[in-house]
């Protein structure tokens, strides 16, 4: 018989190649997605692969400090979790599969070479994400990933300008890490805000697909410049509610921003 377990999913989160004081950091400043279990006796040491699992991306190849943010979760119909979904200040959204259940071989084997989704602006520039990712039912069995773009956590932070976005990405539950993984901004079909409207323009529904003229999902660039998003959406009322960011000039302020409405599957606003 199966066996079922409670665990608390958490990333290894900022600063993990800095070292703490007590000799721990990341040699490679590479990320990780913990799995921490729950029934764990208090005076038990923590053993990999027995009381917590541990599975490592790889590490960055260029000079940015990675920091993964905490998942959003895809559960079955017996509301077991099964897929973890975290995107990184390298603008990658990274998925882990735990469809065939938790042990040692399957932490191995749960996340691939490359990311879900590589996240990129209009100009090519990397698009950190800080928040956790919604997971709302897709299409085939499939799963719907829907985030926004955008960091407010370093000094600094304020006065970037670089353009954000928010994404609903289709998982299509494949496993080639080539064919099924690496969604680029190509395959997102695009919206954005009708000036007189502020609703979402395009078509009310689009194909999923990887083929030619199919996407992958959709994506919305956000039009105020500095721009982004630093809080959870939420999914709770059967579509998701995205509130954006614009920092202040200066701390006397309090900044700006805009509460939106997403249809999970297609991207179109919802009133």
């Amino acid at each position: 018989a199966d066996e079922y377990r409670w665990f608390v999913a958490v990333s290894s989160g900022y600063n993990n190649y800095r070292a703490d004081g007590a000799d721990r950091a990341s040699g490679d400043g590479a990320q990780a997605l913990f799995l921490l279990s729950v029934d764990k006796p208090a005076i038990d040491a923590w053993q990999e692969n027995t009381n917590y699992f541990k599975m490592k991306l790889p590490k960055p190849t260029n000079n940015r400090a990675a920091a993964l943010a905490n998942p959003g979760v895809a559960t079955d119909a017996m509301g077991n979790a099964i897929i973890f979904y975290a995107g990184d200040t390298q603008g990658n959204l990274w998925k882990f599969d735990f469809q065939s259940g938790v042990n040692a071989e399957n932490a191995r084997d749960a996340v691939k070479t490359k990311p879900l989704a590589y996240l990129k602006d209009a100009a090519g520039k990397v698009q950190p994400v800080t928040t956790v990712p919604q997971v709302a039912p897709g299409l085939d069995g499939g799963y719907m990933v829907i985030f926004g773009t955008g960091k407010y956590i370093e000094m600094g932070d304020a006065n970037t300008t670089e353009g954000h976005s928010v994404y609903g990405i289709w998982d299509n539950l494949g496993t080639s890490a080539d064919s099924d993984h690496g969604v680029t901004r190509a395959k997102l079909y695009a919206r954005s805000f009708h000036a007189a409207t502020s609703l979402a323009t395009g078509a009310a529904t689009f194909q999923f697909g990887k083929g030619t003229g199919q996407y992958r999902g959709w994506r919305l660039d956000l039009p105020l410049t500095g721009e982004r998003v630093v809080m959870d959406p939420d999914t709770r009322l059967g579509y998701t509610a995205v509130n954006s960011f614009v920092p202040p000039a200066d701390c006397a302020a309090s900044g700006t921003g805009v509460m939106m409405t997403f249809d999970n599957l297609y991207g179109t606003s919802r009133s």
